[in-house]
């Protein structure tokens, strides 16, 4: 069965499966804990996003939680807006301080990041205790329409809590779904190579910032969407709900389940969820045992309990296009014949400090030619491609590209205007294959936005399929297509493309 039908039937399986819960003898207690393995899941799946994917720490999830399940709590209880209502506008709150969060990213990483959103926990935290006539302070806010109370209805209709529980797996699977179509398209690579290397994925012509501050508002509208279904499953919220531990739980939950897998956030979050269920003796020692799991996990499991399955996540999808011809060319003409100046440097100098590392370089590249920069170590090789690609900015001179002053560009805006740079250290994306790493490169040239990728359109799907034929022409041509579905990282060093494809083309030429 091909993936695309393959996927089809686990979904109507899957409808199937939930629509047939509200028919089931299952008792109340445990259709509250169904319902709260699907919150959790969103939660575990929120942090995955920006954690797991894009790879930025955050500890104040539960600030945002608190943001989806106060603002639909608020709007529903003091303004009587109906949920259908009060649940998405709770994801849009939830939305804004996400985006409030991601300011930081582009500044401050990894430790420092995690400062910073610890802070944010906190200060939320206390907002939710002192801001009484909104928040309602301590004592926190009841008779939110809830099935428990029986008093949430959906369009007029009575939503018992089988029927929410059905509500809240539907839309967990199609978040699911949604995230999966948004993994496996060039924002999700995006995501794992700016977690890779900010340098390398710039180079491709991704926007580092801009792709972190991306991931934190996808989290966020994940976290505020289960903040809304939280509030109106348990009827009543208070500051305790969404304290400093909440955000670890959340944390935990994500990581012992498996980062940058789908299955992990359910694997995490039904294992969190059942746990207390069976450890209430040693409810004073929950904590404890939540870092015992989690030192078991790191120790172990380091990939979490998705690596025990061998789950790993691809971030290329078989599109059900039919396969297209590639339009890659090794073959490099010219209409003009006319060789034209490409790249000119006038007086570029740059000085660190007392050191000049670069002092009046002069020269031009035309289109057509092969040049070399030949010098010894310490020369400023390295500085002048970082200067003239945008890494640097240049202490005096100025830097052309197609006759237009490139000074102090940024090195993602060079890809743009045809000037790709490689490193003398290769920066690899271990974590994809050599055929998602080769597609990455193709960054720049997709132009699906984001809806068409979350939604998994057939424009999308077509011009994924044409990239991934070049990709693959490419890879073919140096000699990995044996290796095309190998993890970069596992090639070695001397892998003798370069004289495969050198070979390939003496042959063909009958040399």
């Amino acid at each position: 069965m091909k993936p695309a039908p393959r996927r089809l039937v686990m979904w109507v399986l899957l409808t199937i499966a939930v629509a047939a819960i509200p028919f089931t003898g299952i008792s109340s207690r445990w259709v509250q804990l169904l319902a709260l393995i699907g919150i959790n899941t969103l939660l575990a799946q929120s942090m995955n996003i920006v954690g797991g994917y894009a790879g930025q720490m955050s500890l104040g999830h539960a600030g945002i939680f608190a943001a989806g399940a106060y603002g639909s709590s608020v709007l529903s209880t003091k303004l009587l807006w109906p949920v259908w209502l009060s649940i998405p506008a709770g994801i849009v709150i939830a939305l804004l301080v996400g985006l409030l969060i991601a300011l930081p990213a582009e500044r401050v990483r990894e430790f420092y990041l995690g400062m910073v959103t610890l802070a944010f926990g906190i200060i939320a935290f206390e907002i939710l205790q002192y801001w009484t006539p909104v928040t309602g302070g301590f004592m926190g806010l009841s008779n939110i329409p809830s099935p428990i109370l029986g008093t949430l209805t959906l369009i007029a209709i009575p939503i018992n809590l089988k029927l929410y529980c059905t509500i809240i797996i539907g839309l967990v699977a199609v978040m699911t779904l949604l995230n999966a179509n948004l993994i496996q398209s060039h924002y999700g690579r995006a995501f794992v190579a700016v977690e890779e290397s900010d340098l390398a994925a710039a180079s491709l012509g991704i926007r580092p910032g801009r792709t972190k501050h991306l991931a934190y508002v996808i989290s966020a509208a994940w976290a505020g969407l289960a903040g809304g279904l939280y509030a109106h499953l348990t009827a009543y919220i208070s500051p305790d709900s969404f304290n400093l531990w909440v955000s670890v739980s959340i944390l935990v939950m994500a990581i012992f389940g498996g980062l940058r897998t789908f299955i992990g956030p359910f694997l995490g979050a039904a294992f969190f969820t059942m746990l207390p269920e069976f450890t209430q003796g040693l409810k004073d020692y929950q904590l404890l045992a939540y870092g015992a799991i989690l030192m078991f996990s790191y120790t172990f499991v380091p990939r979490g309990l998705a690596g025990l399955l061998n789950s790993r996540t691809a971030y290329i999808r078989d599109t059900g296009v039919p396969s297209v011809p590639s339009k890659y060319s090794l073959v490099v003409s010219s209409t003009t014949g006319v060789a034209v100046d490409a790249l000119e440097i006038r007086g570029l100098a740059k000085r660190f400090g007392g050191i000049v590392a670069l002092g009046d370089v002069t020269f031009t590249v035309r289109t057509g030619g092969i040049h070399g920069l030949i010098g010894p170590n310490g020369s400023g090789k390295s500085t002048l491609v970082n200067v003239v690609t945008g890494l640097y900015d240049p202490s005096a001179g100025e830097v052309f590209c197609g006759g237009r002053s490139i000074n102090g560009i940024q090195p993602y805006r060079m890809v743009g205007l045809g000037v790709a740079r490689t490193f003398q250290n290769p920066l690899m994306f271990v974590g994809m294959t050599v055929r998602e790493s080769v597609l990455t490169g193709a960054h720049a040239r997709f132009r699906s936005g984001f809806l068409p990728c979350l939604l998994d359109g057939r424009r999308r799907r077509v011009e994924e399929a044409e990239l991934v034929a070049e990709a693959d022409a490419i890879i073919d041509h140096v000699g990995l297509a044996a290796h095309r579905n190998a993890l970069a990282s596992t090639l070695p060093y001397g892998q003798s493309a370069c004289w495969t494809s050198r070979e390939r083309w003496r042959r063909s030429r009958g040399r």
